[in-house]
């Protein structure tokens, strides 16, 4: 969870110091969510290179925001849950990005809504997509990744997940009807019910 503006010519020699919350250099700047489960990590060890990462402060597997910027590109990347997605704007040179929309405010035009975004939402059949609201914002999700370069902003899927074309033999003397019956009855014993009943 960060917000962030990035210039490109900031970008070309890198002088990242922290200020105020933030990480500034130039005009560009990063700020982290002010949340206490939150840490940002800074490397900028490997000049020309500067590596962002906002994570939770939890062991195993944290979900994560990176930024990885070198001379005129910066590419981020969401991480593998996607719990904090990051909405992107590319305007006159500049990348802005937020994990709240609302904060791209000044940038956003209610002039430029794209139709069928507003009628999904309006009708509560929203997509898992990039698509938002606005025309030219974004969202970046789990896995996904955005680069920002003099090009403009682009928005990277990964390879789609091979889905199963048959089912699994079952093993001799499994009766999978017994078995389903067996963990409902687990998981509705957990339930607390007023009235003794619980329905699936």
């Amino acid at each position: 969870m960060l917000s962030m503006r990035l210039r490109l010519a900031d970008l070309q020699e890198p002088r990242w110091r922290p200020e105020g919350g933030r990480w500034v250099s130039g005009e560009s700047w990063i700020e982290p969510a002010n949340v206490s489960t939150l840490v940002m990590e800074v490397r900028d060890d490997q000049t020309p290179c500067v590596r962002v990462r906002v994570k939770e402060c939890k062991r195993g597997e944290a979900d994560f925001v990176e930024v990885v910027m070198t001379s005129g590109e910066a590419r981020l990347t969401a991480g593998v849950f996607g719990t904090a997605p990051l909405y992107l704007l590319e305007k006159a040179g500049e990348l802005h990005a937020s994990w709240d929309v609302a904060a791209l405010g000044p940038h956003l035009s209610t002039e430029r809504l794209v139709p069928r975004v507003v009628a999904r939402t309006l009708t509560r059949q929203h997509r898992y997509t990039s698509e938002t609201v606005f025309e030219g914002v974004y969202r970046l999700t789990e896995r996904a990744s955005a680069t920002f370069t003099a090009a403009g902003l682009g928005i990277h899927y990964p390879e789609p997940a091979e889905h199963v074309l048959e089912p699994r033999t079952l093993r001799p003397g499994v009766d999978p009807l017994a078995t389903l019956d067996e963990l409902l009855t687990d998981v509705i014993r957990e339930a607390p019910s007023a009235t003794g009943c619980v329905g699936v």
